[in-house]
């Protein structure tokens, strides 16, 4: 019955962050979470992970997740969300571009008293050029980066990650 029940805060953390609820996430996570994977100067525990969220959400104001997979054993979750936003703000020191973007992050989380205590993010087949495209981004937002259509682009993401 756990991991169903990690597997609902799973959805419930991916939804807060879609609706820029910050309050939610003091009920998902433990306020010592310890991030594997934090950004330069990301303060730890929740705050920290606020802190990334604020940042996400400047530069994409219409940031939203879709919960793809979800795999549960005892205390440990993994989850593939794809992610969606426009960049209307700079982002790790790139100029707003305006341009809508998805991409797939992989999360890794450990339970404990039904919330995230821990989390950490396998690297990407995407390699360093992601890592240094995102390095803003904590175990939440691990992506794998392609660029949607859109008014400047005749090319869609299919035809970018084939």
């Amino acid at each position: 019955m756990l991991m169903e029940e990690h597997k609902v805060a799973y959805h419930r953390i991916i939804e807060a962050v879609n609706a820029g609820d910050f309050d939610a996430l003091d009920a998902l996570f433990a306020a010592d979470l310890v991030d594997h994977n934090p950004v330069p100067g990301q303060v730890p525990g929740l705050a920290g992970f606020k802190q990334w969220m604020a940042t996400a959400q400047r530069s994409f104001p219409d940031l939203s997740g879709t919960v793809e997979q979800v795999l549960a054993e005892g205390d440990l979750l993994a989850g593939r969300v794809t992610w969606r936003g426009t960049q209307a703000g700079p982002f790790v020191g790139t100029a707003p571009t305006g341009r809508s973007v998805a991409f797939e992050a992989y999360h890794i989380a450990r339970f404990e008293g039904g919330r995230s205590r821990s989390g950490g993010a396998p690297p990407t087949s995407s390699g360093r050029w992601i890592s240094r495209a995102f390095t803003c981004c904590p175990w939440w937002f691990v992506p794998t980066l392609r660029w949607e259509r859109g008014p400047s682009s005749r090319r869609t993401s299919r035809e970018i990650t084939s």
